[in-house]
């Protein structure tokens, strides 16, 4: 009799256990706990829970562009076509006279040797000593000299071929499929044309950050909006530094959503809706529709501000919010489960005391 008396005092205290639930594992804070985040006027916790609506997305949408800075803006296509430091020219001289000034009896066709335009923008021409050509056309370059050698030999013609040099070039560097020195030509002297020049982006369009440096300022892009906008297509002059990278933008997934972990951004405007269709959705045996949290910080490091973002998905509304509401890097998505979840968890809990408990008083008996 003591021993059925004391199983039936164990089999009570385990069962009373279990209904408080103590110790059961959860896959993370309730929704009720997450709704009831920011405390209490006398205890407040520093987090603020906000309901979703319009007035919200609005406002919490409001990111700063890519910085663009004006020093970039506005400007017109450099004069590509203009004879720069470094250039190399190609210079052929055709004569009207038997006895030629520049080659042999005989020989009208005279083609000079490569002459590269020194720092002062210089060549030198025999018969016409130094000429300043920094700064002209290839047609302006073939009347200097003509005019230079016109005393000495009547009408020459003068056919001029220019090599860009690195004084006109602008350098392609990080996930392009060729990195290096690009010269600034005619059809060739804007963003979208050099990058086109280097092969492109190895990294998907989507997930490719432009920066263009230029001394001491720097322009940030996405590829994509690159492609679309054709303001932001700023027009390179000599000097100027392209770097290509990925977009390495991430969010953070726990809770019931179909899988927990990290997941990448795909595209500039990446959407809570996005987030939850890389995740997988929504777990169907365990999440709360009603508990779909967004925690985001923000401010500076020494007094971040904390904000955690509500969404009900049990309503066609807050599918429409989910669509419009655009995740930022380092966000953390969060689904809470459903309370029935909890509840299972009990009655399993419930289920293995009684069995300990019938187990016991087997013994007894």
């Amino acid at each position: 009799m003591k021993i059925s008396i004391l199983s039936h005092c164990t089999r009570s205290l385990l069962l009373a256990a279990a209904l408080s639930g103590c110790g059961l594992p959860r896959g993370g804070p309730s929704h009720s706990s997450v709704l009831n985040a920011e405390g209490t006027e006398q205890n407040p916790t520093g987090i603020t829970v906000i309901e979703v609506d319009p007035a919200v997305i609005a406002q919490a949408n409001v990111v700063a562009p890519m910085s663009i800075h004006s020093t970039f803006m506005g400007k017109g296509d450099f004069a590509a076509d203009q004879i720069a430091a470094g250039d190399t020219l190609a210079i052929t001289v055709f004569e009207n006279v038997e006895t030629p000034l520049l080659g042999n009896a005989g020989q009208r066709i005279f083609s000079l040797p490569a002459l590269a335009v020194d720092q002062k923008g210089n060549i030198f021409l025999p018969y016409a000593d130094e000429l300043h050509v920094a700064g002209l056309t290839l047609a302006g370059v073939r009347e200097k000299i003509r005019v230079a050698l016109a005393d000495q030999t009547p009408d020459p013609q003068i056919v001029v071929e220019r090599t860009a040099g690195n004084a006109a070039t602008v350098s392609v560097l990080g996930t392009v499929m060729k990195q290096g020195l690009v010269p600034l030509e005619p059809q060739v002297n804007r963003l979208t044309t050099v990058i086109a020049a280097a092969g492109g982006s190895v990294v998907d369009t989507a997930d490719t950050v432009v920066t263009v440096v230029r001394q001491s300022h720097s322009a940030d892009l996405r590829l994509d909006e690159l492609m679309l906008f054709g303001d932001r297509d700023i027009a390179l002059r000599p000097g100027d530094r392209i770097i290509l990278r990925e977009d390495k933008r991430t969010i953070s997934i726990f809770g019931a959503a179909g899988m927990q972990g990290t997941l990448k951004f795909a595209g500039g405007n990446f959407t809570l809706s996005d987030a939850l269709a890389g995740a997988g959705g929504l777990n169907g045996a365990r999440a709360y529709p009603k508990g779909v949290f967004v925690y985001r910080m923000s401010g500076a490091p020494a007094h971040p501000i904390e904000k955690v973002y509500h969404f009900d998905l049990s309503k066609v509304q807050g599918t429409f919010y989910a669509s419009q509401f655009i995740m930022r890097n380092k966000d953390v998505l969060y689904v809470s489960e459903a309370p029935f979840v909890n509840f299972g968890r009990v009655l399993d809990a419930i289920r293995g005391t009684t069995s300990a408990a019938e187990n016991l008083s087997t013994i007894g008996n």
